[in-house]
């Protein structure tokens, strides 16, 4: 269970969560949480009632037919929203969230919790290196280039660089999250590319253009930038670091 004062939270990739919810309320059955929202449950939503939302089961332990979790979600019809149901772009989704006792049928924590927050996970599918356009002997790992991005705080309006950029993993995984990107390496030969593919073609690939500005050959060990250019963040593989200092 986390806490945050101020209601704000900045989840992208983090392997360790799917969501971040709200908890509105929480009992140990169904009765004692539909008692508790039936009294909370008018101030609780009164923000967001005339909001598109829908709801969703999540269980531990446990899976439902959807007949049962349509069930479920209709128990909570007393909640007093007024705005409209979406499935596929709501603005709210509110989530039911189960814990059973594994291998029983004892239900050990039923929650109602709005959420606030999702971890981009299905991005290590889409950066997938089998799947990648064009790749080289050092192209990053899609999972580790995200937690990277998420670690360098990428985000529309941040300038992010990699100077040992190969064949722009982190580029990619950084530019996904909104960030303007550049890039140089000491080895020509990832930037210029094998044939007809390059850094380009992932770019154009992932549909990433927009967020590129460049990338140059450069020894970081002898910068060609001027004075004062200012990133937001530098992001590089550690392993290179360590081997262009030995």
């Amino acid at each position: 269970m986390m806490s945050r004062p101020n209601g704000l939270f900045a989840v992208q990739y983090v392997p360790d969560f799917r969501a971040i919810y709200e908890l509105w309320s929480s009992a140990t059955s169904y009765a004692d949480l539909h008692a508790q929202l039936r009294e909370l449950g008018p101030a609780l939503c009164q923000p967001f009632r005339n909001s598109s939302f829908k709801f969703v089961v999540e269980s531990v332990n446990k899976s439902h037919t959807m007949q049962h979790q349509i069930e479920i979600i209709d128990s909570f019809s007393y909640l007093s929203f007024e705005g409209p149901v979406s499935m596929n772009n709501p603005e709210q989704i509110y989530a039911v969230l189960e814990e059973w006792q594994k291998g029983t049928q004892i239900l050990l924590r039923v929650s109602l919790g709005r959420q606030v927050a999702r971890s981009s996970r299905s991005a290590v599918g889409l950066f997938d290196l089998k799947k990648r356009r064009y790749i080289g002997n050092t192209s990053m790992d899609a999972e580790l280039s995200l937690i990277a991005a998420n670690q360098a705080l990428a985000r529309k309006g941040k300038l992010v660089y990699d100077p040992f950029v190969g064949t722009g993993s982190f580029l990619f995984a950084c530019a996904y999250y909104g960030a303007m990107t550049m890039g140089s390496d000491i080895d020509g030969r990832p930037l210029r590319g094998r044939g007809r593919l390059s850094i380009s073609s992932n770019l154009e690939q992932y549909n990433l253009v927009s967020e590129f500005l460049d990338v140059f050959i450069m020894d970081f060990a002898n910068l060609s930038l001027r004075s004062g250019f200012l990133f937001d963040a530098i992001i590089c593989d550690r392993n290179t670091v360590s081997l262009s200092n030995e």
